[in-house]
């Protein structure tokens, strides 16, 4: 098994959570790259090239779309984490009183 493979199946079986947006960064990167070189590249005429480069293709499509989920649950989670500490014990929001500064000038 190459180490290409390796990743690739790490990818498709990683739960995506906002930490691992990095790791889908240099991924999606990587796929770009090499979709870059194939297209560009005699052999990327060729029956085999193509299929190459659908195959990256699909590879960079699925990275992206992963990478859009972990984006996604952080902006959720974000929201989630600022409706729990605007929230009193009791679910409610503080009253407009309990917002206000003493200043003392």
């Amino acid at each position: 098994m190459t180490l290409q493979s390796i990743d690739s199946s790490f990818v498709a079986a990683t739960v995506v959570t906002p930490t691992s947006t990095s790791f889908l960064q240099t991924q999606l990167s990587r796929y770009e790259t090499q979709l870059a070189d194939w297209c560009n590249c005699a052999s990327g005429k060729t029956p085999a090239g193509k299929e190459k480069i659908a195959d990256l293709q699909a590879k960079a499509d699925a990275t992206r779309a992963q990478l859009e989920q972990a984006e996604t649950a952080r902006s959720q989670q974000k929201v989630t984490e600022m409706a729990t500490t605007t929230e009193t014990p009791s679910g409610q929001a503080p009253a407009a009183a309990d917002r206000f500064l003493d200043v003392v000038v």
